[in-house]
């Protein structure tokens, strides 16, 4: 609650997209990749200048369980991330129109060591990841505890329609109590 108070939003108002782009065919590689092990990363900055590093803004992307089926488990992460990626670039232009001229300037910055495809407004921007960037970041912790929070909160609000799956108990994790529910 405390990290959403300064973006003046609360759970049930997070800014995020479902529907655009609409396939994974729609996204494309970045032009400019860069991949960095944290200790490696660590001798190019200075880890105090990472918090230099600043989220102006975030938006979440979903893909539906039938994108997943439909297009595997990696393009509909990749969805999503593209989804959020529009979402973030309209909800700048809309709220915070000072960055909108630097947007293709920012850095897409996440967690690990795979890239995505982004939307096309996207190309040019420079792609870099860095293991354990969660622990780097304030940014991309941010995120993670942003994402995860939503979507736990989804799962317990889905275990009101889907009692018999115990969604509130495990939120869709594959423990042993849901996956022999899902089996059965």
């Amino acid at each position: 609650d405390l990290i959403l108070e300064d973006y003046e939003l609360n759970l049930s108002n997070i800014p995020y997209s479902n529907f655009n782009p609409i396939t994974p065919n729609e996204l494309i590689a970045s032009k400019t990749k860069l991949h960095f092990k944290f200790d490696l990363f660590l001798n190019k900055i200075n880890k105090e200048k990472s918090k230099d590093f600043e989220c102006i803004y975030f938006s979440l992307g979903e893909a539906s369980s039938i994108e997943v089926d439909n297009f595997n488990i990696w393009n509909a992460v990749q969805l999503a991330a593209g989804r959020a990626l529009k979402n973030l670039f309209t909800q700048i232009e809309n709220k915070v129109p000072k960055f909108k001229t630097n947007l293709n300037k920012s850095i897409i910055l996440m967690d690990g060591k795979h890239f995505i495809k982004v939307p096309k407004e996207f190309v040019n921007n420079i792609q870099a990841t860095v293991t354990q960037a969660d622990g780097l970041f304030i940014s991309v912790g941010f995120s993670s505890i942003l994402a995860k929070v939503y979507r736990d909160t989804f799962m317990i609000n889905q275990d009101s329609i889907y009692p018999s799956f115990g969604f509130s108990g495990h939120k869709g994790y594959g423990t042993p109590k849901h996956l022999s529910v899902i089996q059965n």
